[in-house]
């Protein structure tokens, strides 16, 4: 990118930050941010390649927004920003996050098609995810080593075991017509969820 190209950017970015702090100031010290800016700064930095101004943004999302289950592509971001500053224990767990979230986010990045592995289990859902447009690619060259590292990370045997278990939950959840036997296994899920951090940790 250009400089100009650079300090466009940053301006939106100083846009963006206002708007966030005109809607903190609206709401008497919180945040509603029904308009999402909450998810524009990150991936405004990582277009620049400033992987300490994303990563100070996860680190308020963070603070800020503790319960937001986030989205498939943010936590790529998330993840891509914290393997970009050494902090490769916490990326682990956000990209396992991502591949939890939408499961088509990582097939996108690498360049493959979705497909019913996926995590989606009808064709409404499966075409839904196969429209997907992800702002980021493995053939960029400044995520090369990202890629390389996730290509590792989602062929280690501990990851296979643990997706193979989630996807056979999610099915059986789906089959399940009994509601006392769903919520069980939607325990169980949550259950292998919360362990992603033991595993990753």
């Amino acid at each position: 990118m250009t400089e100009k190209q650079i300090e466009r950017v940053r301006v939106k970015i100083t846009r963006v930050k206002r708007a966030l702090a005109e809607d903190k100031k609206r709401w008497g010290g919180y945040y509603d941010d029904s308009a999402g800016y909450r998810y524009v700064v990150p991936g405004l930095y990582l277009k620049i390649r400033d992987y300490k101004g994303a990563m100070n943004t996860f680190r308020w999302f963070a603070k800020h927004f503790p319960d937001d289950v986030c989205y498939g592509e943010f936590l790529l971001e998330w993840a891509l920003t914290l393997f970009k500053v050494g902090k490769l224990k916490e990326a682990e767990r956000k990209a396992v996050a991502a591949w939890v979230s939408g499961t088509w986010v990582w097939n996108a990045f690498f360049g493959r098609r979705v497909t019913a592995e996926d995590g989606a289990f009808d064709d409404v859902e499966r075409d839904w995810q196969a429209r997907q447009v992800l702002g980021y690619s493995a053939t960029e060259k400044d995520w090369a080593d990202f890629a390389a590292w996730v290509e590792a990370l989602l062929s280690a045997e501990s990851f296979l075991q643990f997706s193979a278990a989630y996807l056979n939950v999610q099915q059986r959840i789906k089959e399940e017509p009994d509601l006392a036997k769903r919520n069980l296994l939607r325990e169980e899920r949550r259950a292998m969820l919360e362990g992603v951090g033991s595993i990753y940790g």
